[in-house]
């Protein structure tokens, strides 16, 4: 199905996914006569992007057209209702649909559940601050995909340090990777190397509950 729905508030994972998607679809040498962003500013962006996404693609690879923070997302007229109606059961398998947002669109706008009978979905939620174990299960899952090894207190001041902030966290990883040269990484290493950049909430508020305002 060429119709694709990117969704949630992790920019890092969004980004790289839409990479992945341009990769899989665009040949290389073409990919300037192929891909379209679409910028929601312009009211001729919704039917210029349509009447794109119907074109056959210049050379060899596919077409992409993308629709960033999409209009489509939102109220949308009668016409281009049905101007969607008619389009998205008929896009050429080399052409690919895809729309991206940064919160979860409203299944009860009428263009948002005809784009959910034929889009593949995939949301890239945000984990919050305070969920520090599902954080630090982010943070191994990118580990392996660095190869580099850390213990457990490694990854808690890791969190502690970055937050939720998932691109500082991966950066900081492949740091820590170069600096280890093969060796584990402890707590008091990442100390050393990552800086404690995330402004921790939690830890903001207790320090207020205790009066303690030098440290707030």
């Amino acid at each position: 199905m060429p119709t694709y729905l990117y969704f949630g508030e992790n920019e890092f994972f969004l980004t790289r996914t839409i990479k992945q998607l341009k990769t899989h679809t665009l040949d290389q040498q073409w990919a300037d006569f192929n891909y379209t962003e679409y910028s929601p500013e312009s009211k001729e962006t919704i039917p210029q992007a349509l009447s794109d996404l119907m074109t056959p693609p210049v050379g060899s690879g596919g077409r992409l057209v993308h629709l960033p923070n999409s209009t489509l997302l939102e109220v949308c007229s009668k016409e281009i209702l049905l101007q969607l109606e008619s389009i998205l059961p008929k896009i050429p398998s080399t052409n690919t649909l895809l729309i991206t947002n940064t919160h979860k669109p409203d299944a009860r706008n009428k263009s948002v559940k005809l784009l959910l009978e034929y889009a593949q979905v995939q949301e890239f939620p945000l984990i919050p601050q305070w969920q520090t174990q599902a954080l630090i299960q982010q943070a191994r899952t990118l580990a392996d995909e660095v190869s580099v090894t850390l213990t457990t207190d490694a990854y808690t001041v890791l969190i502690d340090y970055t937050g939720n902030n998932t691109r500082l966290i991966f950066t900081e990883l492949e740091k820590l990777k170069t600096y280890a040269l093969g060796k584990t990484v402890n707590g008091v290493m990442v100390k050393e190397l990552v800086s404690e950049s995330a402004a921790n909430s939690l830890q903001l508020a207790n320090a207020i509950r205790l009066g303690n305002i030098a440290q707030a």
